[in-house]
């Protein structure tokens, strides 16, 4: 297992973030896009409630706050199927796809409804409020951007293609995806948290507390794992286990064509 000094992981963290940024400011207008249907929802929620949300492409923002509710707001969109890029070729056309929103016992469930014979992708942006104690247990997107902030608790997220970021996130985590990168900033772990970050082609990253206990267990056969943090036991080729500290939370990193790179909170 390589180790480079925390300058360069530091640098690599400000590349990663400040293309992320790229993706959430764009204008849609600036390239032709228009906007659809909006809808607005602000429903009871306790804190530890269950959220989950399946939709097609689009960008999935999750954030925590001090209320005992849930905010949903949702933007539709419809882009033709040979876009190059979901971000840049969003357009308005009849016949948009419909937001539905359900009340269910501990929670409330959200799905993107796609028209039905669309020959189009189906484009719907979410910005969400949630209690900071919540359940995340089925995030499913094809294309696009999930990310999660100022939460703790359980979250499991499933992305075909995009990016999966989770910020001041404390808790169990079972992000996956095909294509893209995976960035979770970690606080807080117990050793009841169990973390489970999988990309096929892509790259992942992680921040950790400094005084972190944690156990790693990683899989990457065809790129990098690099780290700024004194692992107790060395890696291997392709697979690893190391301590960092005393143990603890689990954590499991899986990168099939792609790097890893673990770095230690400023």
């Amino acid at each position: 297992m390589k180790q480079v000094p925390a300058i360069i992981v530091g640098f690599a963290l400000v590349c990663l973030l400040c293309g992320a940024c790229l993706v959430a400011v764009v204008d849609y207008s600036d390239h032709g896009a228009s906007p659809g249907e909006e809808v607005n929802r602000v429903l009871p929620f306790a804190a530890g409630g269950r959220l989950s949300l399946r939709n097609y492409d689009g960008e999935i923002r999750i954030a925590g706050w001090g209320e005992e509710e849930i905010d949903v707001s949702a933007l539709t969109w419809r882009a033709p199927r040979d876009r190059t890029s979901v971000t840049f070729m969003k357009r308005n056309i009849p016949g948009a796809p419909r937001v539905e929103i359900e009340e269910r016992e501990g929670g409330v469930r959200i799905r993107t409804l796609a028209p039905e014979r669309s020959e189009e992708d189906v484009i719907v942006d979410y910005e969400i409020s949630v209690p900071h104690s919540v359940d995340l247990n089925d995030i499913t997107a094809r294309d696009g951007l999930v990310h999660l902030q100022d939460i703790y608790g359980e979250a499991r997220v499933e992305l075909r293609v995009g990016e999966i970021q989770a910020d001041n996130f404390s808790g169990s985590l079972d992000a996956s995806l095909m294509e893209g990168s995976i960035q979770a900033d970690l606080y807080d772990l117990r050793e009841s948290d169990r973390v489970r970050l999988k990309v096929r082609e892509g790259d992942i990253f992680v921040i950790l507390d400094p005084d972190a206990d944690v156990t790693l267990e990683g899989y990457c056969p065809d790129g990098d794992v690099t780290t700024d943090f004194e692992f107790d036991q060395p890696g291997e080729k392709d697979r690893f286990t190391s301590e960092i500290g005393d143990g603890g939370a689990v954590i499991n990193l899986s990168v099939l064509v792609g790097n890893i790179t673990i770095e230690r909170r400023r």
